[in-house]
C-alpha cells in the first residue's frame, strides 16, 4: 500500500498563516480522498516558511469499486424516455431493472463503477487541490492567472512504496509536479530526488531545513534557554512570538545581544515593544530587579561562525529603534511634568473626535466621569479620586510614546504617572481599565480601577445603543460584545453588587444632555433596557459555559433585581442546587398553578383585586398559607436585601407544605365572587413572594 507525500514550495508564506495553512491542506486533501471514495488514514501536515507538506500513508492501489443506483420514468412512460434514460446512464434498455416505489413501478438502473487507479485519482484532484487554496489573501505573479499567497516554486508528489516511487503527473499554473525538491535558501545546493517521506525528510535535515515546527519551536526555546542562563537572566515569556519566529526560520539559530546601559532606564514594556515588533526579539531580564538587559535574536542560518557580524548588526539596527523610543519617552515626560504641557494634553482631547455621533474624546470622558463617580459610592473610594483617574487615563493616548507602540496604551499612562507623581491608583487604572481583553483575561480588582473600568465599558454601550450602532448577527465593529463580557466578569470575580439599570439610564440622560443620540422622550428608559438585555445575554453565555442551567439563569433574569448580576447568578447556582432537593417540584408547580389561574383569569373582571383579606379565609388550608406567605415574604425581601440569597432560598422551603395542601383541599374557583378574588389574591401574593427570587415557569423539573 502506497503513502502519498505532497510538498508545494513556494516564497516565504506569512507566520500567521501557516498553521492554518497546514490544517486546511490535510483538511482538503482528506475531503478529496473521501470524495473519490478512496479508504485512507488521515493525513499529516508541516509546514515550514517556504513549503507546505502533506503525507498520506497506507493509501490503496485503486479507488473502491462504486455501485450506483438512479431512477427512471414510470413502467408506463413512452420507449423514447425509456431508452433515452438508459443512452444517460450508459446502460441497455435490457439490462434496466422494473421496482415499485409507492404503488407506482420505475426503470432503474444499476451502474457498476469501477476503481481507478490511485496515481490517477491523485493526478485529478491535485491541481484542484493547489489552485483553489483558499487562503485569506493571494496574489498573481507573472503573466499567469492563478492566485496563491506567495508565488509557487515547485511541486513534489509521489506515490511511494517499498519497492517503487512514482511521480504524480500534474501541472498547475506552468509547474509540473515532480520528485524533486530543494533545501534550506542559503545553505543548501541545488535540487534532490525524493523516494520517500522518510528519505525527505532526512535529505532535508542534511540540507538545513527542520520540517516539523514543534521540532523548531523545542530548538528555539532551548538555545534561548541557554543563552539566557550563560546570562544569568530570565526569559520574558511570550508564546505568541515564539510562534511567530518559527514560521520565520527554516534552521533556527539563536544569538545573544545585550542592550546598551542608556537604554535601560526606558521602562521595560518599552524595551520589550522594541525587541518584540519591530525585531522579533526575545527579551531578557535581570531576575532580582526586572530591568530588560538583554535579548535573543534566532537567525535562519545553521553557520555559528558568522555570530558575532550578525549580533553586531543586529545592535546597531536596536540601538536606532531604542534611540527614537528614548527621544519620544522624554518629549513625553516633559509635556506631562509642566503645567502647560498637561493643559495643551488636556486640550488636545477636545480636538480628537472619538465618533461622529458622539463627539470628541474629551465629551466622553466626561461622560464617563459621570458614571465613576456614582460607581465609586457603590464602592465606598473616594470619588474625587476616581474623577481625577478619569481625567487621567485616556491622556497617554495622546503621548509620543503610545503613537510608536500603540500595543502599550494604558502601560504608559501608568508609568505616566507615576513620573509625576500621582496617587498609584490613578496609574493602575490606565492600565486596568482597559480590562478584561478576552473571557480568560484577568480583570481588575483596585476600587479605582474597577469603577473606572466599569464606567468606561457601559458608557461604550450606551453611545453606541443609543446612536443604534447595535451589533448585528457577526458584525461588532466597536466591540460591544467584549464590553458587555467585560463588564460580567469585572461584577463576578469582584463579587460586586451593583444595580445597572439606574446607572444606564444616568448614562443615556448624560448622551441627551451633550445633544447626541437618538434619544427622545421616554426614549431614555428603552434604550437603557436594550442595553441591559444585551448584557443579560452575554451574561446568560458567560453562565452557560460556566455550567449553569440555562433555564435557571433564565428563571432569575426574570426576577425584579435583574440587573444585579452578580446576586443573579448566586441565585441562579442556589435555585440549581434547590431543584436537586426533595419537594422543590411542589413549589414549581404551586407557582405553576397559580401563573396559570391568573393567566386564564386575565379577560375576567378581577377589579378590587388588592390584596388577600384575612376575613374572608376560609379553611384551615388557606389560613395556614396566607400566614406562611406573609412570614416568608418578609423574610425573602429581607434577605435578599442583605444579598443573603442562601436564606431567601432556605425560607422558600417553609412554602412547600401549605402550598401542597392549599390545592389538595381548597378550590380557587367558586360561585361566591368575594371569596374567589379574596383566594386569587392570596395565590397572587404567593406568586409574588417567589418571584422576589425567581420566576420559576423557567425551570425544567
Amino acid at each position: 500500500m502506497p503513502d502519498l507525500l505532497l510538498e508545494i514550495y513556494s516564497d516565504e508564506i506569512p507566520s500567521r498563516w501557516q498553521e492554518w495553512a497546514r490544517e486546511t491542506l490535510c483538511e482538503r486533501l482528506a475531503a478529496a480522498l473521501e470524495r473519490r471514495n478512496v479508504p485512507a488514514q488521515a493525513p499529516e501536515g508541516y509546514v515550514t516558511p517556504n513549503r507546505l507538506v502533506a503525507i498520506v500513508r497506507g493509501l490503496p492501489e485503486a479507488s473502491s469499486a462504486e455501485t450506483i443506483e438512479r431512477r427512471g420514468p414510470r413502467r408506463e412512460a413512452p420507449e423514447a424516455a425509456i431508452g433515452g434514460f438508459a443512452k444517460s446512464a450508459g446502460v441497455d434498455v435490457d439490462s434496466l431493472e422494473i421496482r415499485t416505489v409507492r404503488s407506482a413501478e420505475y426503470y432503474f438502473a444499476v451502474i457498476e463503477k469501477p476503481g481507478c487507479p490511485i496515481q490517477d485519482v491523485m493526478a485529478v484532484e491535485m491541481p484542484w487541490l493547489v489552485s483553489g487554496f483558499p487562503w485569506p489573501k493571494s496574489m498573481r505573479w507573472g503573466a499567469g492567472r492563478m492566485k496563491w499567497v506567495r508565488p509557487l516554486n515547485s511541486i513534489l508528489c509521489i506515490l511511494h512504496d517499498s519497492s517503487q516511487a512514482r511521480v504524480v503527473d500534474f501541472e498547475v499554473e506552468g509547474i509540473r509536479a515532480g520528485n524533486r525538491t530543494r533545501g534550506h535558501r542559503f545553505m543548501s545546493s541545488g535540487q534532490f530526488e525524493v523516494c520517500s517521506f522518510d528519505d525527505y525528510r532526512s535529505k532535508l535535515d542534511s540540507a538545513g531545513v527542520m520540517l516539523d515546527p514543534a521540532k523548531r519551536r523545542q530548538a528555539i526555546e532551548q538555545q534561548v534557554g541557554e543563552l539566557a542562563g550563560r546570562a544569568r537572566v530570565d526569559v520574558v515569556p511570550d508564546a505568541g512570538l515564539l510562534q511567530e519566529i518559527t514560521g520565520l526560520v527554516e534552521w533556527p539559530t539563536a544569538v545573544l545581544g545585550e542592550i546598551r546601559p542608556r537604554y535601560r532606564d526606558l521602562p521595560p514594556e518599552i524595551l520589550v515593544a522594541t525587541l518584540r515588533t519591530h525585531q522579533k526579539f526575545v527579551s531578557m531580564a535581570d531576575p532580582e530587579t526586572g530591568e530588560v538587559t538583554h535579548y535573543a535574536a534566532v537567525i535562519n542560518k545553521p553557520e555559528g561562525r558568522i555570530r558575532p557580524v550578525i549580533a553586531e548588526g543586529y545592535r546597531r539596527v536596536l540601538d536606532a529603534r531604542l534611540n527614537d523610543a528614548e527621544f519620544a519617552w522624554g518629549n513625553d515626560l516633559r509635556r506631562f511634568r509642566s503645567d502647560d504641557g498637561m493643559q495643551e494634553l488636556l486640550s488636545s482631547l477636545d480636538r480628537i473626535q472619538f465618533h461622529s455621533e458622539l463627539g470628541t474624546l474629551g465629551l466622553r470622558i466626561e461622560r464617563i466621569a459621570g458614571m465613576a463617580s456614582g460607581i465609586a459610592g457603590k464602592l465606598s473610594c473616594n470619588a474625587d479620586l476616581v474623577e481625577e483617574a478619569v481625567r487621567f487615563v485616556k491622556l497617554d493616548l495622546v503621548s509620543g510614546t503610545v503613537g510608536e507602540f500603540p500595543e502599550l496604551q494604558g502601560v504608559i499612562g501608568r508609568h505616566l504617572a507615576s513620573a509625576i507623581g500621582l496617587d498609584p491608583a490613578i496609574g493602575l487604572a490606565c492600565e486596568e481599565h482597559y480590562l478584561p481583553q478576552g473571557p480568560e483575561q484577568p480583570v481588575p480588582q483596585e476600587p479605582v480601577s474597577v469603577a473606572v473600568a466599569l464606567a468606561d465599558k457601559l458608557e461604550l454601550l450606551t453611545g453606541f445603543f443609543a446612536i443604534n450602532r447595535k451589533p448585528t448577527g457577526s458584525r461588532d465593529p466597536f466591540a460591544l460584545r467584549r464590553s458587555a463580557l467585560g463588564v460580567v466578569r469585572i461584577l463576578q470575580v469582584n463579587r460586586l453588587r451593583l444595580k445597572l439599570q439606574p446607572i444606564l439610564v444616568r448614562a443615556v440622560g448624560g448622551l441627551a444632555g451633550q445633544g447626541f443620540g437618538e434619544i427622545g422622550d421616554g426614549s431614555t428608559e428603552r434604550v437603557a433596557g436594550e442595553v441591559l438585555e444585551f448584557i443579560h445575554e452575554r451574561f446568560s453565555i458567560h453562565l452557560a459555559g460556566q455550567g449553569l442551567r440555562s433555564d435557571c439563569i433564565a428563571a432569575c433574569l426574570s426576577a425584579s433585581d435583574a440587573d444585579d448580576l452578580y446576586l443573579v447568578e448566586v441565585k441562579a447556582r442556589l435555585l440549581q442546587e434547590f431543584l436537586d432537593r426533595s419537594g422543590s417540584e411542589v413549589l414549581v408547580q404551586g407557582f405553576r398553578r397559580a401563573s396559570n389561574i391568573m393567566r386564564d383569569l386575565s379577560g375576567e373582571d378581577l377589579s378590587g383585586l388588592d390584596g388577600c383579606i384575612p376575613a374572608l379565609l376560609v379553611t384551615a388550608e388557606e389560613k395556614a398559607l396566607h400566614a406562611r406567605q406573609q412570614e416568608v415574604r418578609e423574610k425573602v425581601v429581607r434577605h435578599l436585601g442583605q444579598g443573603r440569597a442562601d436564606r431567601a432560598i432556605e425560607a422558600l422551603f417553609d412554602l412547600i407544605d401549605p402550598i401542597d395542601r392549599f390545592f389538595d383541599h381548597v378550590r380557587v374557583i367558586v360561585d361566591d365572587a368575594e371569596l374567589k378574588k379574596n383566594r386569587i389574591s392570596l395565590l397572587v401574593a404567593v406568586r409574588d413572594t417567589i418571584l422576589e427570587f425567581a420566576d420559576l415557569t423557567h425551570v425544567r423539573i
